[in-house]
């Protein structure tokens, strides 16, 4: 056989992909087709957990290989390749990858105990650690047959369980996973519960007064509350009234001490005494075979005095988020007066921009409208008062103010007029161009079509010229598209065009 067909046998070397075996006294027993030709021996690579295929042995008369454990760590992922060399160093291509082979199995984590979180504090779970492990997988589940969802990976030997809800029993299990991500069995479920700790409320003062003064229409009274659980708190007022309104200084999931504004909307009340309950009360949310003990409930007592006299009246502006420059807005206005005087309205301090419309009377009070009509020069927050009062003894005033952003809105650049030009070949002409802002915005004028004869010169201020020399056989009319465009925000163009006529010389 010629030397040449001796390479090309060399270089059609075939080898089927590699059958890897695990084995209980090695790591696998790695198989292979003998390769075509004059074959010295073969070359096993291996790639450990994705990493790059290196050579790990060299074969000489045999197409199988034990693989020992020397070298690879508990849980590392193989995958093994093959080719064939022939004595004077030449190699023939590799066979597939092998599937992937573990070496040792990942051991089920031991000693697993859960420890139930007293009050607010987690569950805990711990193991023993094991060696060459990457990380752990907890899983909890509220059944012991079902495992569950992961709420932790963690690399040490322990995990503390903040989440689920309190008195609610979760059944953990945690795995081990090594670097080529293969992991251990579960460990079995065991039991854990987080239990609140008992409530206890206390509220001072537990009787509130109030007193109002003629014509008061609001008011409000501070109670400081102690909660010494590790329970929701939650509040209402009894009976529902709408006149009270019950604001916490803080998060109400606060343990401590915290303080609660009773707030009083007098508004639209006759005189007399009122008289309501507030309610602060713990819970827990409800949920199946939780192992809560009763809640804990204080109250308030409440009475409100509103004396007799002339009430002012009350107006009530629908709220608005502001408009732009040259926009319209019309904002509701209603005013009630608990006394059923006749009422009257009037701007007060306000831009010469609004203007109210004239009042409907309606079972409730009046009805009137807000107009809102900026102009291109009102940017800027302006305050709009409303001013109302009865005709009662004595009489009363009341005003509202309402703020009103106005944002900027930028207009076009205006063009200015060109006329016709007639200019001779060989002559030369300057044509002037000119634009204007309405808000009086920096502007720049450019063209993007003029003839090959024929400069732009920007002048600023809005002004240009544009400068013809025509030569000889340029003769005709000519259409320039030139434009201006402001500096405000955003930017804004305004485009035009005009014509010029070069005549023969």
């Amino acid at each position: 056989m010629s030397a040449r067909s001796l390479l090309l046998g060399l270089v059609l070397l075939h080898l089927t992909a590699a059958l890897a075996e695990a084995q209980s006294d090695a790591c696998a027993t790695i198989r292979w087709d003998p390769a075509v030709g004059p074959v010295a021996g073969y070359e096993l690579m291996v790639s450990v957990n994705g990493g790059p295929m290196v050579l790990h042995d060299t074969v000489v008369d045999n197409e199988q290989v034990v693989i020992d454990t020397a070298g690879f760590a508990t849980g590392d992922a193989l995958h093994f390749q093959v080719r064939a060399f022939a004595a004077d160093g030449r190699r023939g291509p590799f066979s597939e990858a092998s599937d992937v082979v573990f070496c040792e199995r990942v051991p089920t984590p031991e000693s697993f105990q859960v420890v139930d979180g007293a009050g607010l504090r987690p569950a805990e779970i711990s193991w023993t650690p094991i060696e060459q492990v990457s990380h752990y997988v907890v899983f909890r589940s509220t059944h012991p047959s079902v495992l569950g969802a992961l709420v932790a990976e963690t690399s040490g030997s322990s995990y503390a369980d903040e989440g689920g809800l309190l008195g609610v029993p979760y059944w953990y299990s945690v795995a081990a996973v090594a670097s080529g991500q293969q992991m251990s069995e579960f460990t079995g479920p065991a039991r854990a519960t987080r239990l609140g700790s008992p409530p206890a409320l206390s509220i001072s003062p537990s009787q509130l007064v109030f007193v109002a003064q003629p014509g008061q229409t609001s008011g409000h009274q501070t109670v400081v509350l102690e909660n010494t659980g590790d329970w929701e708190l939650a509040y209402s007022a009894w009976p529902a009234v709408r006149w009270i309104q019950v604001v916490p200084s803080q998060s109400l999931l606060a343990s401590g001490s915290q303080v609660f504004d009773i707030h009083y909307d007098l508004r639209g009340l006759s005189p007399g005494d009122y008289d309501a309950k507030v309610l602060l009360y713990t819970f827990f949310e409800s949920v199946p075979g939780a192992e809560n003990p009763p809640g804990a409930r204080e109250e308030i007592d409440i009475r409100v005095t509103v004396p007799p006299g002339n009430v002012p009246p009350d107006i009530q502006v629908q709220p608005t988020t502001g408009l732009a420059e040259g926009q319209v807005r019309v904002v509701t206005v209603r005013v009630e007066d608990v006394n059923q005087d006749a009422v009257e309205l009037a701007l007060g301090e306000s831009p010469g921009w609004v203007s109210l419309t004239p009042p409907v009377a309606g079972e409730s009070g009046l009805t009137t409208q807000l107009v809102l009509e900026p102009g291109y020069d009102a940017a800027g927050s302006w305050p709009v008062t409303i001013v109302a009062w009865d005709d009662g003894s004595p009489i009363q005033v009341s005003q509202s103010t309402l703020i009103v952003n106005v944002s900027d809105t930028n207009r076009p650049p205006v063009l200015g007029q060109v006329s016709p030009v007639l200019v001779p070949a060989g002559d030369s002409v300057q044509i002037p161009l000119s634009a204007t802002d309405p808000d009086g915005d920096g502007l720049a004028i450019t063209s993007s079509s003029l003839p090959p004869f024929a400069t732009l010169e920007d002048l600023g201020g809005g002004q240009a010229i544009v400068r013809v020399d025509p030569p000889p056989g340029t003769e005709g009319t000519w259409t320039v598209i030139y434009g201006a465009v402001d500096d405000g925000s955003p930017a804004l163009f305004a485009g035009g065009y005009f014509q010029f006529v070069v005549s023969a010389p």
